[in-house]
């Protein structure tokens, strides 16, 4: 019997950059799990994939020569994409627990109204919505204070549109992180504080709206991530075949491919994704417990004259039964228990590298 799915979707608008962080994140957490006792790995179908995307990321970043560069030129999402990996956490009995989680990437042409964005969506358990911060942050309106760009690049009203319709029917909880990507302009000066502000200030309104439509909608946190690490935002230029400007960025000089804090978001998710499989697995033993209570009262029951006679002539009597699902549910009892100590320790673990500092709650 396979594990369910803990499904994310990467939100957000075309060539904000989703699959390049999913694989600039993927690589990062990967690293860090290893720490604890734990392995994220891709399937068969996703590895390749992952892998190229990594690749493309550290051809954009390498060289030591200060050069205007399209950090953004990897090919856009143009159909929807699956990407598998399996969470196996190692236990005291040298066997594994196997978390598997999906994450699905939609072109970002689709949040305009497409179906098959609001059925991801109101079927997803996480979602990690993607903002340009060099859109929230370059070239300041005077009246707002927010990118001159923001609103056409980042298109928070077309995505808070389509969270809205894959909400209205919904009736379980689902988690938002919000994460800023092409941040190493900001991170550099300081300036994480600011970046925050300006996404309160620019989605706070909406997501409030949300929760307010949504009671199931849980906690909307953000965080920041360099994907590259080595680069500066240089300006803004619109090709002639585009509809609306992109970032262009500075390489540093004699900095090479460098990219930082890219697990918090992921974290976030791994994170939940264990405290919603610790909750099952609670339950579920809380339902065994109960279970081995009637076991034993029918042990009792059935521990008659009768069937002692009838036992120790070698047949399957009703108390041999009795015994023999009693032994099976303390069995079952026992490697509950081990499971929730495995996954309770890889969560202790990945909640102590999550500094408040590096993280953003809306307040709701």
């Amino acid at each position: 019997m396979s594990n369910p799915i803990l499904k994310i979707t990467m939100v957000g608008p075309s060539r904000v950059g989703k699959t390049s962080l999913l694989a600039a994140m993927y690589k990062e957490l990967e690293r860090e799990l290893s720490e604890v006792g734990a392995t994220f790995v891709p399937d068969v179908r996703t590895q390749p994939v992952i892998t190229a995307r990594s690749n493309e990321l550290k051809l954009l970043g390498s060289g030591t020569t200060l050069d205007v560069s399209n950090i953004v030129s990897i090919e856009s999402t143009q159909e929807k994409r699956e990407y598998d990996f399996i969470l196996s956490v190692k236990l005291e009995n040298s066997r594994t627990e196997k978390l598997d989680i999906r994450f699905i990437d939609m072109p970002g042409g689709w949040y305009s109204g497409d179906v098959r964005v609001d059925t991801e969506l109101a079927e997803s358990n996480v979602s990690i919505w993607v903002v340009d911060a060099t859109a929230l942050m370059e070239q300041p309106e005077e009246e707002t204070n927010i990118g001159k760009y923001h609103t056409v690049i980042n298109d928070p009203e077309t995505i808070y549109n389509a969270y809205q319709r894959a909400f209205a029917e919904r009736r379980t909880d689902h988690f938002i992180v919000m994460c800023l990507v092409r941040a190493e302009s900001y991170v550099r000066k300081n300036r994480q504080n600011e970046m925050y502000q300006k996404l309160n200030k620019s989605y706070a309104s909406l997501l409030h709206q949300l929760k307010q439509q949504t009671p199931t909608l849980g906690t909307v946190e953000a965080s920041y991530v360099e994907t590259v690490g080595n680069i500066i935002f240089h300006t803004f230029k619109r090709e002639k075949n585009e509809d609306f400007p992109h970032a262009k960025f500075m390489k540093l000089q004699g900095k090479t491919y460098s990219p930082s804090g890219c697990a918090k978001p992921l974290r976030s998710v791994i994170a939940y994704a264990l405290q919603q499989s610790l909750s099952a697995k609670i339950i579920e033993t809380d339902k065994t417990i109960k279970n081995i209570d009637h076991a034993i009262e029918a042990v009792r029951r059935a521990n008659t004259l009768w069937n002692n006679f009838w036992g120790t002539l070698g047949f399957e009597t009703a108390l041999k039964k009795r015994i023999k699902y009693h032994k099976s549910l303390e069995f079952k009892h026992d490697e509950l228990i081990n499971i929730g100590e495995g996954l309770q320790h890889v969560l202790e673990k990945i909640m102590d590298n999550k500094k408040p500092s590096d993280y953003f709650t809306f307040n709701l």
